[in-house]
C-alpha cells in the first residue's frame, strides 16, 4: 500500500499513536483489520487460497478427473499430489460409499480379531510360563 493510501486512511480506520521518540506507530489490530478487511466469506477464501487446497478439494478434484475419465498422469499433474495419493484416491472413487463402508467395518472386525488374537496368545503363553515354574 503506497503512503498516500495510507495518509487518507489515518483518522478513519487507522489511528496512528506518536511515541516518546515522536515515532508514529500503528495499532497492529487496525493494521489485520484493514489488511484482512471484506466480508467474513472473502476472508475465508483468501485465507484458504493462501494455505492451499484442503484434502477435500484434492479428492474432489481427483475424482472429477477420474470421472472424465483422466490418466494417472494428467490428475498428478493437475492437482499436484504424489501418484501413491492418487492411486489411493482412484481405489476410493472406484469403491464408492456403501461398499467402501462395508469394506470399512470389516478392517475394523479383522483389527478385532487380530488383537483378541494377540491377547488369548500371550496370556496362553504367560499360563504355560506359569505352569513350567
Amino acid at each position: 500500500m503506497s503512503t498516500s493510501s495510507v495518509r487518507r486512511l489515518e483518522g478513519t480506520r487507522l489511528h496512528p499513536q506518536q511515541d516518546e521518540r515522536g515515532v508514529w506507530l500503528f495499532d497492529p489490530a487496525e493494521i489485520d483489520a484493514l489488511v484482512l478487511g471484506g466480508s467474513v466469506r472473502q476472508r475465508k477464501a483468501a485465507a484458504r487460497k493462501r494455505s492451499g487446497p484442503t484434502c477435500g478439494d484434492v479428492a474432489a478434484k481427483a475424482f472429477l478427473m477420474s470421472t472424465e475419465g483422466r490418466d494417472l498422469r494428467e490428475i498428478v499433474v493437475a492437482i499436484r499430489q504424489p501418484p501413491e495419493r492418487v492411486r489411493v484416491l482412484y481405489r476410493e472413487w472406484l469403491v464408492g460409499v456403501s461398499e467402501g463402508e462395508r469394506l470399512r467395518h470389516e478392517q475394523i472386525e479383522y483389527e478385532r480379531t487380530r488383537k483378541e488374537d494377540a491377547e488369548y496368545e500371550h496370556a496362553q503363553a504367560n499360563l504355560i510360563r506359569a505352569l513350567r515354574s
